[in-house]
């Protein structure tokens, strides 16, 4: 199943973005655009499917032969769309809130099979540029730039944004990777407010030695 979500994650990340399936990464690019803005996901949660896919529809790249007025998407393709978004590691069923995106299980496995040296640190600039290559749809990525300029976002945020904050975050109390910064530090990365955890910055990060497939 690992395997089968890791060739479904590379496949749609290649696709021309007027392919039907190419919506899904960009829906999902839109998702963690827009819980930056609100930062946060209540926006999500309280917002229906009709309502959620019309203001996707405007942010979404045009494509050529639409079949239905000019939508790319509508209330009922999110069943199977959280369902994607569930294999591939990057949205998670929480009892009592429904599915909420959250891609720790992904982000291990781009960083663990990625060129990164493990045991060492790493700057927090090198990190993330890696995440923008192998998740476009995060913090920096194509995917992710694009529907952020569509929603009128400012091109560099104050910090990461509440999804991939999170990740990092969990990924450190795993024993993942190690997020670490000096006192002194330049090139400081802030995380997005997070009053429970006590990682508010980084400057480097350290894979750990052994791969995390996630």
């Amino acid at each position: 199943l690992d395997e089968l979500a890791d060739l479904t994650h590379q496949r749609l990340l290649e696709l021309d973005s007027e392919h039907p399936d190419a919506v899904l990464p960009q829906a999902f690019a839109f998702i963690v655009a827009r819980t930056e803005q609100a930062k946060g996901t209540a926006w999500l949660h309280a917002a229906t499917n009709k309502a959620l896919a019309e203001e996707l529809n405007t942010v979404l790249p045009d494509r050529a032969d639409t079949s239905s007025e000019g939508r790319r998407f509508n209330e009922y393709k999110f069943a199977p769309f959280w369902r994607w978004m569930s294999l591939l590691g990057i949205a998670v069923d929480l009892p009592g809130d429904g599915v909420h995106p959250y891609v720790a299980p992904r982000l291990a496995r781009e960083l663990a099979n990625s060129d990164l040296p493990r045991g060492e640190q790493i700057s927090i600039g090198q990190v993330l540029e890696v995440i923008a290559k192998r998740m476009p749809y995060l913090d920096g990525g194509a995917l992710y730039n694009s529907a952020a300029e569509k929603l009128g976002m400012p091109s560099q945020g104050r910090a990461l944004s509440p999804i991939l904050s999170t990740a990092l975050r969990d990924l450190d109390e795993e024993g993942a990777l190690a997020l670490g910064a000096r006192a002194d530090a330049a090139g400081l990365v802030n995380l997005a407010d997070d009053r429970l955890s006590r990682i508010k910055a980084v400057q480097f990060v350290t894979l750990a030695q052994e791969r995390t497939d996630g």
